[in-house]
């Protein structure tokens, strides 16, 4: 009902201007609408697959455009539950509880999404590492408040398979964005 009422005219516009609305996301939010993929364990709903996919479907029929930015935050999302640890999981989870964005960023302005083609270095220093490079075209990417970044940290191997995906919060020295493309 929400969708159909609240999304489905209004989004005619929303693409015309290309802002993402926040009150709607915000609803959207409030709703529990955005943290579809948070496991009971960290504080979310637990729901089946195909319980969230239906919820996404009837998001999207009204407007694709605010889905992708809920599907964009969790592609980043998955990406740590997957392969985070137990103390990153709960975090990032916080931080969708609590209704923040995230964004995924492979693609470079050099190499597109080809990630053997990638640039984006990481370098350990101590106990961080320092990543070098630029991301183009990152759904979210000026609104997301934690990316999973892509970055080649051994060169030795061809560079798809020499890559790790890094944490990032958005306000950790030397993290920018740029223009909306």
């Amino acid at each position: 009902e929400f969708a159909e009422n609240e999304m489905k005219e209004q989004s005619k516009e929303w693409e015309i201007t290309g802002e993402v609305p926040q009150s709607i996301y915000d609803q959207i939010a409030e709703m529990g609408l955005t943290t579809l993929e948070v496991p009971e364990e960290f504080g979310g709903p637990g729901l089946s697959r195909l319980t969230v996919a239906a919820c996404y479907e009837q998001l999207a029929k009204a407007d694709a455009g605010i889905t992708m930015t809920i599907l964009a935050t969790n592609l980043a999302y998955t990406t740590v539950k997957l392969f985070g640890s137990k103390e990153q999981i709960q975090d990032v989870s916080d931080m969708i509880l609590e209704g923040h964005h995230g964004a995924f960023c492979l693609t470079e302005p050099s190499a597109g999404c080809d990630a053997s083609n990638s640039k984006t270095t990481a370098v350990e220093d101590g106990d961080d590492f320092i990543i070098n490079g630029r991301k183009c075209f990152i759904t979210n990417g000026s609104l997301a408040d934690f990316y999973v970044v892509t970055a080649i940290t051994d060169k030795s191997v061809p560079a798809a398979k020499g890559m790790t995906a890094f944490l990032v919060k958005k306000d950790m020295p030397g993290v920018s964005s740029g223009n909306h493309e």
